[in-house]
């Protein structure tokens, strides 16, 4: 295999390339999606996980993300960013491999300590990897379309997860109804598959071209490399921004579920509908983003998307105003709808600018401490929000309004909703100190974001073209549990 550098890239060149980079982005997807969340934790529970080791492999990818510093030692030492991409990419495919064949090789008595020691290497090699990607993309894609191609890439790929959880969950659904005794055998055939697509993705980066890194003037010193981001003044007002934000929403977000189901006793089936539904509106609004983040600004959609996600935690917070009702459940649903909404714009926003802020030939040590900064305040959030959540979930308070003659409990999740309010609002003075060409008022692009939603049918004709199919997914897994219960109630009469 030849890694070749180009001094210039026509725009033929550059057109391919962009839609290799597409291709990898819906086929990589598929791969991640195949090995992490629901499927990732339902085999280590088969393996024999505890909840300690449950817990353990929840921090396994935040800690591996500081594998990033030795990646920016690599770009900088190596700058063949394409070599080392395809190098570790693939370490991390053989690591999903080793997964997938770990059932018919390792003792069960051993099988969770490799299952363990695999993931481990998986999430380092695809650390490095990406931060080489990471580097090379912000030379490859041109500043002025980052927001509509990213946004593109991100809707695309989010298609592809919807379909792939459910054709996966019905796969391991059916296998443990027909082959019980073999349980295993289908998270190592999903592993497999994923380890198929894994592949793919990886011949279509090779295809990508990789422009030639910019020469310093005066080399530094790879300590002083790392911290370079540090004295850029703008760049930090970002980092700060990014890692108040990062820590203040993972205090309670990961918890929605358990409160949802544990103290609200709603259905899993319930909750996953919810998850859809934010899934479906994060997809509409997509592209929409991207290309307003090209019109105007990244920081723009920021002080529009925040302050929406800091409503959504505000909305969740009053769940316990209405007890199991019917505005319960009409409360959730717009709280996940405006969710979905709200996260489209910030993770494109978050990817785009820190490409855009980043000066060019210096993507690998900038952008690693991006991920730094964040996988620190994603990995302690989360360990600092559970005792909270344990200790005020215990905690109520009651209210009473006689002259309205209406009275309500406030509880722990309340208070914990507060507080991340509290610091996600104190991250936003962070942003507002960025400086970003292109930035309006928040007000005038909300009215020229109205206008964008009403002239845009173009841009929606696609997403409605997806409508049923997208709906789909809701829709059948209500009749699934709809049919169950129905067994359930007729098992019982007889």
């Amino acid at each position: 295999m030849r890694f070749l550098l180009k001094e210039t890239l026509t725009q033929e060149d550059l057109k391919k390339g962009l839609n290799n980079v597409l291709i990898d982005g819906f086929t990589s997807q598929i791969m991640v999606n195949l090995t992490t969340g629901t499927f990732l934790i339902s085999f280590a529970l088969i393996l024999g996980a505890s909840t300690l080791i449950i817990g353990i492999l929840s921090t396994i990818p935040a800690l591996c993300q500081l594998s990033q510093i030795f990646g920016i030692f690599l770009v900088e030492r190596i700058r063949k960013r394409k070599l080392i991409t395809f190098s570790f990419l693939l370490l991390y495919r053989v690591s999903l491999l080793l997964i997938a064949f770990m059932p018919f090789f390792i003792r069960s008595d051993f099988a969770i300590l490799f299952f363990m020691l695999f993931l481990t290497f998986r999430y380092l090699f695809a650390s490095i990897g990406h931060t080489a990607w990471s580097s090379w993309m912000h030379d490859l894609i041109p500043k002025n379309e980052l927001g509509r191609f990213f946004g593109k890439r991100q809707f695309i790929s989010s298609i592809f997860i919807l379909f792939t959880s459910l054709i996966g969950a019905n796969f391991i659904e059916f296998w443990k109804n027909n082959y019980v005794e073999y349980e295993t055998i289908s998270y190592s055939i999903l592993f497999f598959t994923a380890f198929i697509f894994g592949m793919i993705s990886l011949f279509y980066i090779y295809k990508v071209p990789e422009p030639i890194m910019n020469l310093r003037e005066n080399k530094l010193k790879f300590s002083k490399l790392l911290l370079n981001p540090l004295k850029n003044k703008n760049y930090k007002h970002l980092l700060g921004f990014l890692a108040f934000w990062s820590f203040g929403t993972n205090l309670i977000i990961p918890f929605f579920v358990i409160y949802l189901l544990g103290t609200l006793n709603f259905s899993l089936t319930f909750v996953v509908i919810l998850t859809i539904v934010s899934q479906i509106s994060n997809l509409l609004f997509l592209r929409l983003w991207g290309r307003l983040a090209d019109i105007y600004s990244n920081k723009t959609i920021f002080k529009v998307c925040c302050p929406l996600f800091i409503i959504c935690i505000f909305l969740f917070s009053l769940s316990f105003i209405f007890n199991n009702s019917i505005f319960l459940i009409l409360l959730l649903i717009i709280t996940y709808l405006l969710i979905g909404i709200s996260t489209s714009g910030i993770v494109l926003s978050t990817g785009n600018i820190s490409l855009k802020l980043t000066p060019k030939g210096e993507g690998a040590s900038y952008l690693a401490m991006t991920t730094i900064i964040t996988s620190i305040s994603l990995g302690i959030a989360p360990i600092i929000g559970s005792g909270l959540f344990d200790f005020l979930k215990k905690l109520e308070y009651k209210i009473d309004f006689k002259q309205i003659f209406l009275s309500f409990n406030i509880n722990g999740v309340f208070i914990l909703c507060c507080i991340s309010i509290i610091i996600g609002v104190f991250s936003i003075w962070f942003l507002l100190q960025i400086e970003e060409k292109g930035d309006i008022h928040s007000t005038q692009f909300l009215r020229e974001f109205i206008i964008e939603i009403k002239n845009s049918r173009s841009n929606f004709s696609i997403t409605i073209g997806f409508r049923d199919i997208l709906l789909f997914p809701s829709l059948y897994l209500t009749y699934r549990a709809l049919r169950k219960k129905s067994k359930r109630l007729r098992n019982k009469d007889k």
